[in-house]
């Protein structure tokens, strides 16, 4: 029987290297005009590990804090998967595309995180049923909409005032986003989808 502590740390780190592959993907084939040491992609991988050792280590008694913490790790694999599958799209369709292609990255990193939380953050007993499904939904759809509206309104702005290439602007903007919609997704799903923890 595997211990719970073992578990975690094999699921940070699989979190991790699933990220660390992704942003190399990334960096090497979609933001090239970036200087950026190819250690980089390591970041993922290192930051989710100890994260995830330091909170089981320092504050194990603590439900909230364990939740969040897990909630940043599966939040952060969850950009890593938005901003992988947005920028396949900018490489393949021009800038008038961006709405689209950022619903369906979000769409994409959205089941990712159902997942990842539903098993893991608030490691859910309930059964999938249409009104956990709608809560999540809800509080999803919500977090969409503030994720598209300033990643759009952000990146415009970072591109002709910033003095931003169109793609560096897009991707600031939408990591912006995703913090802001993150912390909207943690409220919400604790409070409305996984109520338990």
């Amino acid at each position: 029987m595997q211990n719970p502590n073992q578990r975690n740390n094999l699921i940070a780190i699989y979190l991790g290297i699933q990220s660390s592959i992704l942003i190399f993907l990334t960096l090497r084939y979609f933001l090239t005009d970036i200087e950026l040491s190819v250690y980089i992609f390591a970041i993922p991988l290192i930051s989710f590990v100890l994260l995830n050792f330091a909170v089981s280590t320092l504050f194990a008694k603590s439900k909230l804090i364990t939740s969040f913490s897990r909630f940043v790790i599966i939040g952060g694999a969850n950009t890593v998967v938005d901003f992988f599958i947005f920028n396949i799209f900018l490489s393949i369709y021009p800038p008038e595309i961006f709405v689209p292609a950022k619903m369906l990255s979000f769409i994409v990193a959205l089941f990712h995180s159902l997942y990842w939380n539903s098993r893991w953050t608030f490691e859910s007993s309930q059964k999938i049923n249409t009104k956990l499904t709608a809560r999540f939904i809800s509080i999803t759809i919500t977090g969409l909409l503030i994720n598209i509206s300033i990643a759009y309104v952000l990146a415009f702005w970072l591109a002709g005032y910033g003095g931003l290439s169109f793609q560096l602007g897009a991707n600031i903007a939408t990591l912006v986003a995703t913090v802001i919609s993150l912390i909207w997704n943690f409220i919400g799903y604790r409070l409305f989808v996984f109520k338990r923890v």
